[in-house]
C-alpha cells in the first residue's frame, strides 16, 4: 500500500487537479486507518468534483468510522441527491442507521438498495437481519426466501 501511495503523491504532484487521484489516495489511506487524512483526499477530490457521488460515499464512510454520524449521513444524502441509484451509498447509508439502532430507516434504505440490484447477497442478508432485529420473523423468513431465489433463479 506504502508503494501505492507513492505513486499518487507523484501522480497529484503531475496533476493535482485530478479528483479520481484525491478519491483513491483517499481509499488507501482508509485501508491504513489513517481515517484523518483520507477525509482530507476525499475532501479535495469534491472541491475537484462537487458531482461525483462516489467522492461523498467515501467521504461518508470514513466520517461515519470517526464517530461523525451526522455529517456522514450529510455525506450519503448528498451522494444521494447527486445519483438516486447509487447503489453504494444506499447501502453504506443502511449501515450507518444500524450502528444508530435505526433499524426501520436501515430497512428503508436497504429495500432501495436491493431494488436496485436484487442480487447483492450482503444487501438481502442484511434486510433479513433487520427484521430479525424488529422481531418481524415472517418478513426475515421472506427475506430469505428472497435471496435463495436470486441465488438460485427459482
Amino acid at each position: 500500500i506504502d508503494e501505492a501511495i507513492t505513486a499518487y503523491h507523484t501522480a497529484i504532484s503531475i496533476n493535482p487537479a485530478l479528483p479520481s487521484t484525491h478519491n483513491n489516495i483517499g481509499n488507501l489511506f482508509m485501508q491504513l486507518g489513517q481515517n484523518d487524512q483520507a477525509i482530507q483526499s476525499y475532501r479535495r477530490a469534491i472541491t475537484l468534483d462537487a458531482n461525483s457521488a462516489q467522492s461523498h460515499t467515501n467521504l461518508g464512510n470514513a466520517l461515519q468510522v470517526v464517530g461523525a454520524f451526522d455529517k456522514a449521513l450529510a455525506s450519503y444524502q448528498r451522494a444521494l441527491s447527486i445519483d438516486p441509484y447509487f447503489l453504494k451509498a444506499h447501502s453504506d447509508v443502511g449501515t450507518l442507521f444500524f450502528k444508530l439502532n435505526k433499524i426501520n430507516e436501515a430497512i428503508v434504505m436497504l429495500e432501495i438498495a436491493f431494488s436496485i440490484k436484487s442480487d447483492d447477497p450482503y444487501i438481502t442478508d442484511s434486510i433479513g437481519l433487520a427484521y430479525y432485529l424488529i422481531d418481524d420473523f415472517l418478513l426475515m423468513v421472506m427475506t430469505i426466501l428472497r435471496l435463495l431465489r436470486s441465488a438460485f433463479s427459482i
